[in-house]
């Protein structure tokens, strides 16, 4: 038989968990940056040293 009191802890985990999953995010907020885009080493003129 499960306590009852860990009962109601495992209850009240889980919805902390399912709050915290279902929050409504404000796109005002947060500023959209676009990728940079990756060097690419093998498909560039430009003569680059290596040091080894």
């Amino acid at each position: 038989m499960i306590d009852q009191d860990k009962k109601r802890q495992k209850a009240e985990q889980i919805q902390k968990t399912r709050r915290r999953m279902h929050v409504v995010i404000d796109p005002e907020n947060y500023e959209y940056r676009p990728e940079k885009k990756p060097v690419d080493y093998y498909d560039n003129d430009i003569r680059q040293n290596v040091g080894i």
